[in-house]
């Protein structure tokens, strides 16, 4: 197996744009645009205006057959039912047999027996391994396809939606009315409103040479490319996770900031980890930070280590056997929007809201607060900033 990393099909367009490449997941994309570092001006761009970013390392595939729904009913956690009719879309987890996530997918509904699941990068061949075994242990009628022969782009930001009746001209009466998770077809594009920054848009699927000649429409209307630094801190700001980031095996979807993926209405639908989520509740939930300590920014823009060696999270006023409650800090960045440094963390159920709390940040404990997510929504602060000192 070739220990290089993958390649976009969108590669030579970030090169001919300065784009600085990095290594994510198994795949080189960019960082950012141009030589001045960490992303600040495209995410910036994505909240005020309008940017795009390449997402082809994202794994597309289309399950279709005539058992595809009872099929996805059983390895999904949230249920496709609630799909009314092709066009739909949900989030929801694929789960382990303990309730540990395998992935946290969006999954898109083609037509009555057709279906698209969109897998993240870093756990994309596990998964699509894991759907094949459960396929061919249950002798389920379908077949299960991943389309590496698809590109995408988001296209996020207040602006996107005109960049985009600009740019394919007559899409307008087509897109305008989507509501959140709906797709629709234009002009070879499968063009669903979804993103993962907070802020409206779409997230386009086609065919290589399509996604290009798009990607390409989009920058000569002057649509703002961004790279990963600016997707992250973006998606931190919106209260979204990461897969291997903020979520994982190790944890379940109640204490991953994923309680909604999970549909329990029907009591027979047997899905799998089911029965691990109804034994064990949920110890501890993902919930926001916001630092408190003026001139609190080292560390706040770091890569942060592996989980077990995470920034500790310290609840003073919350006791466990007569010993403060601790947590850890799952991403932390200083928000562009904010002006201050920010943090999704692991902490105990029990810690509601307001709630004060310590970060390790740079060795050093720095004084913060427990609020809700998201940060930021549609380019407008929620949480708000610390005030003076």
């Amino acid at each position: 197996m070739s220990l290089l990393p993958r390649r976009s099909p969108l590669a030579s367009e970030h090169r001919a744009l300065g784009a600085r490449m990095v290594e994510h997941e198994g795949w080189a994309l960019p960082g950012s645009y141009g030589p001045d570092g960490p992303g600040t001006d495209e995410h910036q761009a994505v909240r005020h205006t309008a940017g795009m970013f390449d997402i082809s390392h994202l794994l597309v595939v289309d399950v279709q057959g005539r058992d595809a729904r009872t099929y996805l009913r059983h390895i999904l956690a949230n249920d496709v039912d609630g799909v009314a009719g092709a066009g739909g879309a949900l989030l929801s987890c694929l789960l382990s047999d303990q309730g540990g996530i395998i992935d946290h997918p969006m999954v898109y509904r083609l037509g009555a027996d057709a279906w698209r699941i969109v897998l993240n990068a870093g756990c994309a061949d596990a998964a699509v391994a894991w759907m094949d075994h459960v396929h061919q242990t249950g002798g389920w009628r379908l077949a299960i396809q991943p389309r590496r022969d698809l590109a995408m782009l988001a296209l996020q930001g207040p602006h996107a939606a005109e960049r985009f009746w600009v740019a394919r001209p007559g899409s307008r009466p087509l897109t305008e009315p989507l509501p959140r998770r709906r797709f629709t077809d234009v002009a070879g594009l499968m063009v669903a409103h979804t993103g993962y920054t907070g802020e409206g848009g779409y997230e386009c699927f086609g065919p290589i040479d399509t996604v290009i000649e798009l990607w390409r429409d989009l920058v000569a209307l002057g649509v703002r490319p961004c790279g990963l630094d600016a997707r992250d801190s973006l998606r931190i700001e919106a209260g979204l996770v990461r897969y291997g980031v903020d979520t994982g095996a190790d944890a379940s979807p109640h204490e991953s900031g994923l309680g909604d993926t999970v549909c329990r209405h029907d009591a027979a639908r047997d899905f799998i980890g089911r029965r691990a989520l109804e034994a064990r509740p949920a110890p501890c939930r993902l919930a926001g930070l916001i630092v408190t300590d003026a001139d609190a920014d080292e560390g706040a823009d770091a890569d942060l280590p592996p989980a077990h060696e995470r920034p500790r999270v310290r609840l003073p006023g919350i006791l466990i056997a007569g010993e403060p409650a601790e947590g850890y800090v799952t991403s932390l960045i200083r928000s562009p929007t904010l002006g201050v440094p920010i943090a999704l963390a692991r902490i105990p159920t029990r810690a509601a809201e307001g709630t004060l709390a310590q970060v390790e940040m740079g060795g050093v404990w720095r004084n913060a607060r427990v609020c809700a997510l998201p940060f930021v929504r549609r380019g407008h602060a929620i949480a708000p900033a610390p005030p003076p000192l």
